[in-house]
């Protein structure tokens, strides 16, 4: 298991005004799992990505990383866990005046010693240098590593941005809204990108998204976020209007009236996010 999350909450502030961000999350990740983070603005996506990649620690419950707690960790293991998670964001962070290839190249960074650093920003060695090809190869920038990163359009710097994320050599994937300012046929592009390279590096994909079309193209689960709590936790075929309106339109509290489909049999004890992050496939 990659993630475990018992019980976890986060807040922020003092105690006597703390706003509450999370509450109760249960939830695990297993290896190979594609999964979408969905929505509304303020639901608490963000924190959640921010508690895995282990920038914040909950203030309850227990989350595990590989079977151990990072709130325990010391700063050296932290950074060792801290290079296994790679992280795609909506903002870039790319150097501006540097070329497709040195940014790409800095993904490493985290890797190399400080004499491994100095020496590396002078004069790349052979195999980095073929790594980040390689890296650029993979997005589709193959033709574009000598190029200035501000010379690039917004769609190829997401693109660069996620090659650089590759020179980490990660085996955890955390996009934060990648694509909220593309439009909609660069963000099904990049998308699909994320998830081919998470295939082929055999990663954990977890994506924050609001196009919930994009979540059921390219995702096999989706965990719904509605005030800081779990909605749901599904398999993505699973997943219905009635869900998507509890989770962005109606009041809290409200479950689908009627029968239960046949499609959501397997899935409807875990509405409240407790059990369905066991089961993978749906009824058919």
């Amino acid at each position: 298991m990659i993630y475990n999350l018992g019980a976890v909450g986060r807040s922020f502030g003092t105690q006597a005004s703390a706003t509450v961000a999370l509450k109760n999350l249960t939830l695990d990740i297993l290896p190979g799992e594609h999964v979408a983070l969905l929505g509304p603005s303020g639901s608490g996506k963000t924190t959640l990505l921010r508690l895995l990649n282990a920038s914040i620690f909950p203030t309850s419950g227990r989350l595990l990383y590989s079977g151990a707690d990072p709130s325990t960790m010391t700063q050296a293991e932290l950074r060792r866990m801290r290079r296994r998670i790679g992280c795609v964001y909506q903002q870039h962070y790319l150097v501006p005046g540097m070329s497709a290839l040195r940014n790409t190249l800095s993904g490493a960074l985290g890797r190399w010693g400080i004499a491994a650093t100095l020496r590396n920003l002078i004069q790349p060695s052979s195999i980095e240098v073929e790594r980040a090809h390689h890296c650029l190869e993979s997005v589709g920038l193959q033709d574009k590593m000598q190029a200035r990163c501000d010379q690039l359009s917004g769609g190829q710097q997401q693109r660069l941005a996620i090659a650089r994320t590759l020179m980490q050599q990660p085996e955890v994937l955390l996009a934060d809204e990648p694509v909220a300012s593309l439009d909609p046929v660069l963000s099904d592009e990049i998308v699909e990108l994320l998830v081919r390279v998470a295939e082929e590096g055999h990663m954990v994909l977890l994506i924050s998204l609001h196009d919930v079309g994009l979540a059921r193209r390219h995702s096999n689960r989706v965990v719904g976020l509605r005030e800081g709590e779990i909605a749901f936790d599904m398999p993505t075929c699973a997943l219905s209007e009635d869900f998507l309106e509890q989770l962005y339109d109606r009041p809290r509290g409200f479950q689908p009236a009627g029968a239960t489909p046949p499609v959501l049999l397997e899935v409807q004890g875990g509405f409240d996010g407790t059990d369905a992050s066991r089961t993978r496939s749906c009824l058919r």
